[in-house]
């Protein structure tokens, strides 16, 4: 069930964003090649969970594209809705609810290095790492409230709570370069538990190491072209090859 309401979440949401409205900034293509790891976290999280309902990781996944999938949806009807009643406050509180939704979403893929593949920790001195994710994730969802730039999709209001001193406060703790520590603290997780593995489980890090070594690559070269090219139109061609 939660795996249709993902897929659905996701479809509706990418024909409404790439749909309209008209008035609207236009959507760099890159979001289309975002939305398909994400779909593919609902697919693959849906067959774990068919097969080993009991491993959280499964649930993990689907979680992580419900909710990403549930804020993109939600962005993409407020901005239809922004545009004919620019003046409705409650848009602004909406739109940052679905910004935060989907900061959640992606924060949790913290989560999936950190216990893959029992979907636990590799021990309680692991504790720390998933008590700093969660930590970023409350900062990551912090900086998005008070940003004081549109968030995407474009055509959305500013959060309600901006605050440029807050946000100048909050940036360099939610930084690629502060969030890729986090994520590879979490990624350190893999070759420890490949170290003690059966041959089972280091099989399966294999495949996923191949993953997340992409991964890395994608998120490097998007962070170089994003520094290079800076705010303008040339960071969506950047995007789209890192995405």
């Amino acid at each position: 069930m939660a795996v249709g309401w993902a897929v659905a979440a996701w479809g509706s949401g990418l024909i409404l964003l790439y749909g309209g409205p008209a008035s609207a900034p236009p959507i760099p293509i890159d979001g289309l090649v975002w939305a398909t790891p994400f779909l593919a976290f609902a697919a693959v999280g849906g067959l774990i969970n068919a097969r080993q309902p009991t491993n959280r990781i499964g649930w993990l996944m689907v979680s992580i594209s419900l909710l990403q999938g549930v804020g993109l949806l939600g962005s993409s009807l407020l901005r239809y809705l922004y545009v004919g009643n620019a003046g409705l406050g409650a848009i602004g509180w909406l739109t940052l609810a679905a910004g935060s939704v989907s900061t959640a979403g992606y924060g949790l893929l913290a989560f999936v290095l950190l216990t893959f593949p029992t979907g636990r920790l590799p021990s309680p001195r692991w504790r720390w790492v998933a008590a700093a994710a969660v930590l970023e994730l409350m900062l990551s969802i912090a900086d998005n409230a008070v940003s004081v730039q549109p968030p995407l999709p474009g055509g959305l209001p500013v959060s309600p709570l901006a605050n440029a001193a807050l946000a100048r406060l909050l940036d360099p703790l939610t930084s690629t370069a502060a969030s890729g520590l986090f994520f590879l603290a979490a990624a350190s997780a893999l070759p420890v538990r490949y170290k003690s593995g059966q041959n089972i489980v280091r099989r399966q890090i294999k495949w996923f190491a191949l993953g997340v070594a992409v991964l890395v690559a994608g998120s490097i070269l998007n962070g170089i072209g994003s520094s290079v090219a800076g705010s303008q139109s040339p960071t969506s061609i950047s995007s789209l090859l890192g995405t």
